[in-house]
């Protein structure tokens, strides 16, 4: 019976995940303390790298780990078969890299819609194989999929000062309420100014407003301003901000919000105010 198990992953002697499609590619690395970071060009085509949610990169290594083959295509395909196979210039090429330096990667071709499957090949072996097309999906190129979840509005050494919510207008901006003091110290906010779990990554870069699709806009009606100091800041200085950009709630439970300075927008979790 031969061996269905596509690729032989060994999850510890990983040590970077790389995924290219063209000229596009995002890489996964590990970092000597052990933790994941994404790195990738942004909208400029410069590098950056964002810390990575370790639990989804495991999920990928796993997903990786388990594929097996549903069927075998070919033994010794031709330069013609991987053509027709989409394996000549594959949806995606996932490289990987372990810590001795080794390497071998997996590709995904053409859909054959009428049995569903991705038509696959590796770098371990000849064989053309079909998988299972969730593999696809598993191995997307945007940041945001394996982006940690955790936004840190101030740094770790921050002095928080106050909180003001804002109203925007198309001309002005109006204050709702300002914490500080014994309000600051009693307000939920106060720890999420310390950092907080997204609910779900919308969209990598900062817009104002927010061109959600076609023929939907969604505008930033208020903001929660963070206003803080750093440790040799002298005290009569103007304080530093911090700004999320907030949508109306839709739907009685959703609500967008945006961060200039992390470059991104999302949704804010249910419990984001209590």
């Amino acid at each position: 019976m031969r061996q269905r198990r596509v690729l032989d992953v060994q999850p510890h002697r990983l040590n970077s995940i790389e995924i290219l499609q063209g000229d596009l590619s995002l890489r996964l690395q590990k970092l000597e303390s052990g933790n994941w970071q994404v790195v990738y060009k942004d909208r400029d085509d410069s590098l950056r790298s964002i810390t990575a949610d370790s639990g989804k990169v495991d999920d990928l290594i796993k997903i990786l780990q388990d594929l097996e083959a549903v069927g075998f295509v070919s033994d010794a395909p031709s330069s013609l078969d991987l053509a027709n196979f989409g394996l000549d210039d594959p949806q995606r090429r996932i490289v990987l890299r372990e810590s001795d330096g080794s390497r071998y990667f997996l590709q995904l071709g053409q859909l054959d819609s009428a049995n569903n499957l991705i038509y696959a090949s590796t770098s371990l072996a000849a064989t053309v194989y079909q998988v299972r097309p969730f593999v696809l999906a598993a191995t997307s190129l945007s940041p945001l999929r394996f982006r940690d979840r955790r936004i840190l509005p101030l740094p770790g050494a921050a002095n928080l000062l106050a909180i003001e919510w804002l109203a925007r207008s198309d001309e002005d901006e109006s204050m709702i309420r300002r914490l500080q003091g014994s309000d600051l110290e009693a307000s939920p906010l106060a720890a999420r100014a310390r950092g907080f779990e997204v609910g779900e990554f919308l969209r990598e870069g900062f817009q104002d407003p927010w061109q959600r699709d076609a023929s939907s806009v969604v505008e930033w009606t208020s903001i929660l301003r963070f206003m803080y100091r750093l440790p040799g800041d002298p005290a009569d200085s103007d304080p530093r901000v911090e700004e999320l950009f907030l949508s109306e709630r839709r739907g009685g439970t959703t609500q967008f919000a945006a961060s200039r300075s992390e470059d991104v927008i999302f949704t804010l979790p249910l419990n984001f105010y209590g």
